[in-house]
């Protein structure tokens, strides 16, 4: 019997109390990531099972770290054992790999008893992400309208000029069609209008144009990330 117990004993690198408290603490701090990640995110990428496993992959850094401890063969043994493992969903937007990592090194500074780093840290990397989020930090920010309009008229196009100059900050030709059986022609531009512009307010100015017909605008993508 005693034979059994010493081949059954366990020695751990940390205190019992230690252990429950460092699952907790990494466990409120992937619950705090994970809403950070829910609140921030944009696109159509969001999977409720991608912040749960935010949860679950900040525990998994802490409790990583508790068994390595100090001990290098550890280290080697688990990590060999994961380079095994292949993982085969693919992560469609980068932000989400980046989660991924803070989760991972929140609770792996947890699992060491690096407390103030990982708490510091939350703080600092959330409060990055609401500013830069609420910011749309590097984002490409167009608000493009494609105009097309048919024109019969010689002197309306010059007009036409004037128009643009007035109620848009920028336009250029984007295709040009000649109707031979009606005598016309077909106008497509990409325009941005002022901001103080409304669209109501250009197509009432361009209405007053002899010899333009048909006017149609159609609203372009207006934000594009880089």
């Amino acid at each position: 019997m005693n034979d059994f117990l010493n081949l059954t004993a366990v020695n751990l690198d940390y205190p019992l109390p230690v252990i429950v408290f460092n699952m907790l603490l990494s466990f409120f701090i992937g619950l705090f990531m994970a809403a950070v990640y829910k609140k921030n995110h944009k696109g159509l990428s969001y999977a409720a099972s991608f912040t749960f496993t935010l949860v679950l992959l900040t525990v998994s850094g802490s409790i990583l770290m508790m068994i390595v401890g100090n001990s290098l063969a550890r280290a080697f043994s688990l990590f060999g054992a994961f380079s095994i493992i292949r993982f085969r969903t693919a992560v469609k937007e980068v932000k989400d790999i980046v989660f991924v990592f803070i989760s991972l090194i929140l609770g792996m500074a947890v699992g060491t008893n690096n407390y103030l780093i990982a708490i510091i840290s939350t703080i600092f990397l959330s409060l990055a992400i609401v500013i830069m989020s609420k910011k749309n930090f590097g984002s490409i920010v167009k608000s493009e309208i494609l105009l097309t309009f048919y024109s019969g008229d010689d002197q309306s196009t010059k007009d036409l000029m004037t128009i643009f100059n007035k109620y848009l900050t920028n336009h250029r030709l984007a295709n040009l069609v000649s109707l031979k059986e009606q005598k016309t022609t077909e106008f497509s531009y990409q325009i941005s209008l002022k901001p103080e512009i409304s669209a109501d307010q250009f197509v009432k100015a361009l209405k007053g144009l002899k010899g333009i017909n048909n006017i149609r605008l159609v609203s372009l993508e207006n934000t594009s990330e880089s």
